[in-house]
């Protein structure tokens, strides 16, 4: 059975979907009263891997899971709720540890690229803001709210359906076939509308979902016939704020089921 891990989110294991925010208008959902967010660290877990320190417990149904780190990603904000760090770890196979900055000016991000904790960025680059304050590009297209619509990138033409603030639907098409290509593969999101999402960790790529996710269906194409459907369910863990501290969702892997986690914690400036 073949798993899903593509982020969105992203990120991060699973498409892990946002919450609703622009550059100019980050506002960390579901926070602590009083706390305006410094960091939000990820730590990306999993029951599946024999290379994994099992050191830590998923609880499903009274059964305790051995689970062990993969990744992690801690998002640093500054007073004005932009993203202005991006620190990613590895604990499997070969090591990686990359620190990405970024400084904005008027109409524009800088993005300063580190690698191996070197205090000399071995990419530097500009890049581009709208009057939205999103990232602009020939190949991106955002609607009058601030949310991504079209994609037109090498990977293949991609359009997001929004509805009620939340991203209900993603189509991607063969890359080079132009928006009305065949049909690689279609994706469509559930949400609880009575729980807002996760802090955005891409501001600056444009609003993504307000609420959280419960189920995600992805369906391939071979270009005109559905081949194969994946669908999965997202179970929460909560603070006693009302913050996501733990997400997760079991997968198949030959007949054995399998769980991705995503562990969250939260400083306040």
């Amino acid at each position: 059975m073949k798993t899903f891990l593509r982020l969105a989110f992203l990120p991060i294991a699973l498409f892990v979907l946002f919450d609703a925010c622009t550059l100019q208008d980050h506002i960390p959902s579901l926070q602590e009263p009083g706390c305006q967010l410094r960091t939000m660290t990820l730590t990306a877990k999993s029951s599946f891997g024999e290379r994994l320190l099992k050191d830590d417990i998923l609880e499903v149904d009274g059964k305790q899971i051995p689970i062990g780190k993969e990744r992690s990603y801690e998002y640093t904000y500054d007073s004005q709720n932009r993203l202005i760090q991006t620190h990613y770890l590895t604990y499997t196979g070969s090591s990686a540890n990359q620190r990405i900055t970024f400084d904005y000016g008027p109409n524009s991000v800088t993005t300063k690229m580190y690698n191996y904790g070197s205090p000399t960025p071995d990419l530097e680059e500009t890049l581009p803001l709208n009057a939205q304050g999103l990232l602009q590009k020939p190949e991106l297209f955002y609607d009058s709210d601030g949310y991504l619509v079209a994609d037109t990138t090498i990977y293949g033409p991609t359009s997001y359906t929004i509805s009620g603030g939340n991203i209900v639907r993603m189509e991607r098409r063969e890359a080079f076939k132009g928006p009305n290509g065949p049909l690689t593969e279609v994706q469509t999101f559930e949400y609880d509308v009575t729980k807002l999402n996760t802090p955005n960790r891409g501001p600056y790529k444009g609003k993504s979902s307000r609420n959280l996710p419960i189920r995600q269906t992805l369906i391939i194409y071979d270009g005109v016939n559905p081949t194969a459907t994946f669908v999965y369910e997202f179970n929460y863990v909560f603070d006693e704020h009302g913050r996501v501290i733990r997400s997760y969702y079991p997968f198949d892997s030959y007949g054995t089921t399998h769980y991705q986690i995503s562990d969250y914690s939260y400083t306040c400036q």
